[in-house]
């Protein structure tokens, strides 16, 4: 659970409430967007714990509890995605954060968060509803067999990247 006062400042509260998530049916072709319950508990720890049928599908340490947290609604974000990065005096996150996706580092996703906790500058995010078997289609120009240095990356919902290689 959570409030919000009247100053517009995130309050954390412990609780629980039920959340609808979406997950993928791969055994349709082609694979079907479904919806499912999960339970998420803010506890005195300042953690977001993510459970379904019983068991705890992840746990969230939150160190800036004056803001409000991302939720996450994504049943295959919330057992393989995680960001990284670094925490400043306040608890707020600061300078360079990337993420994971099963354990390994995902290239090119992340970007810079000022020493006020804001994100600044570049930013490379995942689409909303991304999960593990994400079609997707990458565009590249070629000259003489060799890729030149922009590559445009397709993903589902019309959703297009440009990323310079280097």
């Amino acid at each position: 659970m959570f409030l919000i006062n009247q100053e517009k400042q995130f309050v954390w509260e412990e609780g629980t409430q039920m959340l609808r998530a979406i997950y993928w049916d791969i055994s349709v072709k082609p694979s079907e967007q479904k919806t499912t319950t999960l339970q998420i508990t803010f506890t005195n720890n300042q953690e977001i714990q993510y459970s379904r049928d019983g068991s705890i599908l992840r746990v969230d340490l939150i160190e800036d509890i004056s803001r409000k947290p991302e939720i996450l609604t994504n049943l295959d974000q919330i057992q393989n995605l995680k960001w990284w990065g670094q925490y400043g005096k306040l608890n707020q996150k600061v300078g360079k954060w990337t993420a994971t996706w099963n354990g390994a580092t995902m290239k090119n996703v992340g970007g810079y968060y000022s020493n006020t906790g804001n994100k600044q500058g570049q930013w490379i995010t995942l689409i909303e509803n991304y999960w593990s078997q994400a079609l997707r289609k990458e565009k590249q120009i070629y000259e003489s067999n060799q890729p030149q240095s922009i590559i445009t990356i397709l993903f589902p919902d019309q959703f297009v990247v440009q990323i310079e290689m280097q």
